[in-house]
């Protein structure tokens, strides 16, 4: 694989792009929140330039997400369909360990249908939503590479779908939930927050643009496949970006000397009881008003006094 040396925009194949196409080693979004949310050696363990041991993972359901993406946003060509109801034959196996040698995702054939599905219902999502008015994902740039530089770090990130015209990116989850009461508040946590602020950082170096837009859309794996679609508020934006900023500086830093530290082991960390933990106790402390703990009395078995 040719190695760029260059920032800007490439068209990099799935395996090219997480194999990291960069002269020197990048730093993705998810190696980024590696850095963040444990540290820098598992950054390093998890990169596949760095760790001469790395070993990329294979599970089915990482193939249905990402059959359900390329059906939505290239068409039916990577997908291989399995004639199997599992696994468990050997020659069911055999077809879907060379779909992913070959690049392709395999499906099950009872999951077929609804995986089309899927992809009609997400299309409708999005012909309904104003946001998305006149916009079609047939014109937009897929999957393309963006490299550039953040000081002295190379960073690269693949949005799912990106609207140069409107300055306008796209990304799409599948998930269990896409339910505004529950999702939104799973955005942070499965870090899309942080990969939004990390994409939309990328597209300002690349393209040059003051104030791009990224929407990720949220579509549930089960009938009747519901969406809905968010956007990084400006309180999750400040939380975000600070929290990119210090990866970045920090992967800079660790590739420059070549140091990965994990977790602080010279330190004993104390462990304080939660909020909740706390208002328990004190209700319980409250209730016994002075008394000894009786649990005859908690049990009902006699008055307390």
């Amino acid at each position: 694989m040719r190695r760029t040396k260059e920032a800007g925009v490439f068209a990099y194949t799935d395996a090219e792009y997480h194999a990291d196409p960069s002269e020197v080693p990048s730093l993705s979004s998810h190696i980024a929140q590696l850095i963040t949310r444990f540290s820098p050696l598992h950054a390093w363990t998890a990169h596949p330039r760095l760790n001469p041991n790395f070993e990329s993972e294979e599970k089915e359901e990482f193939d249905w997400g990402r059959a359900a993406h390329d059906l939505l946003l290239r068409g039916e060509d990577k997908i291989v369909i399995v004639p199997f109801d599992s696994y468990r034959k050997a020659d069911a196996q055999a077809i879907r360990d060379q779909a992913r040698a070959d690049g392709k995702y395999p499906v099950l054939a009872h999951k077929v249908d609804r995986l089309y599905k899927m992809r009609d219902a997400a299309q409708a999502a999005i012909a309904r939503c104003r946001h998305f008015a006149g916009l079609e994902l047939a014109k937009a740039s897929i999957e393309e590479t963006i490299i550039w530089e953040d000081g002295q770090a190379r960073c690269r990130a693949r949005p799912d779908a990106w609207w140069q015209d409107i300055g306008m990116g796209f990304d799409y989850k599948t998930t269990e939930n896409a339910s505004p009461s529950s999702f939104s508040h799973r955005v942070p946590q499965l870090g899309y927050g942080f990969q939004m602020a990390f994409y939309l950082r990328g597209l300002r170096a690349v393209y040059g643009l003051e104030e791009p837009r990224y929407i990720l859309m949220a579509q549930e794996s089960e009938a009747p496949f519901s969406c809905a679609f968010y956007e990084a508020a400006p309180t999750l934006v400040d939380v975000c970006e600070e929290e990119v900023e210090r990866a970045i500086r920090t992967w800079e830093y660790c590739l420059t000397k070549d140091r990965w530290p994990g977790y602080d082991t010279k330190v004993i960390h104390a462990v304080e009881a939660p909020n909740w933990q706390l208002s328990e106790h004190m209700e319980r402390i409250e209730a016994r008003q002075g008394h000894p703990y009786d649990p005859a009395v908690l049990f009902g078995e006699q008055e307390s006094a």
